[in-house]
């Protein structure tokens, strides 16, 4: 099985939702892109810490851009909110039918380590639905 989670800069939500679904299930490929990476970049610090508290790990994340080559190597596609679900099936309406939307994922981005933190538990809840 390979999970491919979608967000917008690929720094906080999809990151930590690929740490999470790595510990959870060690046997799949997990991975993550963003729809609006401008650089590459490593996962927000508040990201980083919200994700210990589940066993993840992002000390090695350096966000990328989606691509259709991405999108084909995954099984499901996993976005945060209906908004990037919506940018994939206009921008790349091929792989529209590998879309599971679990739920609108609030950006934490610029938060407090308790938005960082409530962030987490909303992903850890997304990817227990898988």
């Amino acid at each position: 099985m390979h999970i491919l989670f979608i967000c917008t800069g690929n720094t906080c939500r999809s990151p930590m939702a690929e740490a999470i679904c790595r510990v959870r299930h060690p046997d799949w490929i997990v991975s993550s892109v963003g729809i609006a990476v401008s650089l590459p970049l490593p996962a927000s610090t508040n990201a980083a810490e919200a994700v210990r508290a589940y066993g993840g790990n992002l000390d090695n994340h350096i966000s990328r851009q989606v691509t259709a080559e991405l999108l084909e190597q995954a099984d499901t596609v996993v976005p945060m909110t209906s908004h990037h679900a919506q940018f994939i099936r206009v921008l790349f309406p091929d792989y529209a039918h590998k879309l599971l939307p679990l739920g609108e994922i609030a950006d934490p981005f610029g938060g407090d380590i308790e938005e960082y933190a409530r962030c987490a538990e909303n992903i850890s809840g997304l990817v227990d639905r898988l």
